[in-house]
C-alpha cells in the first residue's frame, strides 16, 4: 500500500499563509501587496491582518486568489515578550463563519502559560470554519513543553521568514519535532509574516497540490496536508511503498529523512547535487518527514507520513 502526503491528481500552486497590509500594521496596501506577490510568481495569498478578519472576493481573478483569514494573538500581561499568535484560514466547508472586517480584541493572560485564554480562542476560531496555525513559536518566546498545553491547532510555522530576517527567531523546527515526538499530529507551514516588504522579508511559502484552482480546493488540500513548505527547493514526490520511503525533488546539496528517533542524511557523490533518494525502513518508525537543502542553505519541508 502506498502512503503519501500529496493527492494523486492535481496541479501545484504557490502561496503564502501569513502576511500583513495597511489593514493592520503592514507597510503596503492590499492591492500593492497582491501585486508584489503576483510578480514573484505566487498563485494565492491568505490575507491575515492582525485581529481583523478578511472574508470577501474583491481581489480575486482567474489567475490569483485571496483566501480569507486573520492573525489572532493572546498576550502575557506580566511579560510583553511572551505571547501566542494564531493565524487562521477559512476552510470553505461550513456556513458558520466570521464576517468581513470583523474585529477582535487582544486578550491577556495572567497564569504562567495562558492555556485557558488561548485554547478558548482556538476553539472559537476552529468553530467558525477555520484552519488554525500556531505562528512563530520561537519569536513568541514559547517553551517547547508549553505548546503541549495548547490544544486543537492544526499546524505550526516551521519557518517564519520575516522573524528570521529581523530577529533570528523564525526557525520553528525544534518545536515542530518536539510536538511530533510527543504524538501531536500537526502540519508544518513556512510563511513570510511580511510587514516591511523589503528584499529579505519575502521567502517562506507553501506549494499546494490541489485538484482545482479554487479556494475550496486549495483549502481542502492544505487541511489534508497535500503541500510542502519551502524557502527555495522543490519536493516533487514523497511516499512510502513496500516499506521503502522515496523522495524526489529539485537538485540539492542534501536530502534528509527525519524520524521520531534521529534521522538519515543523503548527499550526492563527490559533492555533486542530489535530487532523489530511497531508503528501507526498519519497521520501528512512527513517522517520517523529509527535508531538501540546497547549496545556499535554503530548505523545503514535507509534512509527515505516519506509520502507526
Amino acid at each position: 500500500m502506498k502512503k503519501t502526503t500529496f493527492i494523486t491528481e492535481g496541479k501545484w500552486y504557490k502561496g503564502n499563509t501569513h502576511m500583513h497590509t495597511t489593514r493592520s500594521d503592514g507597510k503596503r496596501t492590499p492591492e500593492e501587496a497582491i501585486e508584489i506577490y503576483k510578480n514573484l510568481g505566487y498563485d494565492f495569498l491568505v490575507m491575515s491582518d492582525h485581529n481583523l478578519y478578511f472574508n470577501n472576493n474583491k481581489f480575486d481573478s482567474n489567475k490569483f486568489l485571496i483566501l480569507s483569514g486573520i492573525e489572532f494573538n493572546t498576550n502575557d500581561r506580566q511579560n510583553p515578550h511572551r505571547t501566542h499568535h494564531i493565524t487562521a484560514l477559512k476552510k470553505y466547508t461550513e456556513k458558520d463563519e466570521f464576517t468581513d472586517d470583523q474585529r477582535f480584541e487582544w486578550p491577556f493572560w495572567d497564569d504562567e502559560f495562558g492555556y485557558q485564554v488561548t485554547n478558548k480562542l482556538i476553539e472559537n476560531v476552529n468553530a467558525h470554519d477555520n484552519f488554525t496555525i500556531l505562528a512563530h513559536p520561537n519569536w513568541s518566546c514559547s517553551y517547547p513543553e508549553e505548546l503541549l498545553g495548547l490544544q486543537n491547532f492544526n499546524a505550526i510555522e516551521v519557518w517564519n521568514n520575516e522573524c528570521e530576517a529581523v530577529s533570528t527567531t523564525g526557525n520553528g523546527e525544534y518545536y515542530y519535532d518536539y510536538l511530533l515526538k510527543k504524538g501531536r499530529r500537526v502540519l508544518a507551514i513556512a510563511s513570510d509574516d511580511v510587514h516591511s516588504y523589503n528584499d529579505r522579508a519575502i521567502g517562506g511559502y507553501i506549494v499546494v497540490k490541489a485538484a482545482q484552482f479554487t479556494k475550496e480546493s486549495l483549502a481542502a488540500s492544505i487541511i489534508s496536508g497535500s503541500y510542502y513548505s519551502s524557502t527555495g527547493p522543490e519536493i516533487h514526490q514523497f511516499y512510502i511503498e513496500d516499506n521503502v520511503v522515496h523522495a524526489k525533488g529539485s537538485d540539492c546539496e542534501s536530502i534528509r529523512l527525519v524520524f521520531h528517533y534521529r534521522g538519515k542524511t543523503f548527499y550526492g557523490n563527490k559533492n555533486e547535487s542530489i535530487n532523489e533518494i530511497s531508503y528501507n525502513l526498519n519497521g520501528n518508525e512512527r513517522y517520517v518527514r523529509c527535508e531538501f537543502i540546497d547549496h545556499h542553505g535554503k530548505k523545503a519541508w514535507s509534512n509527515p507520513i505516519y506509520l502507526d
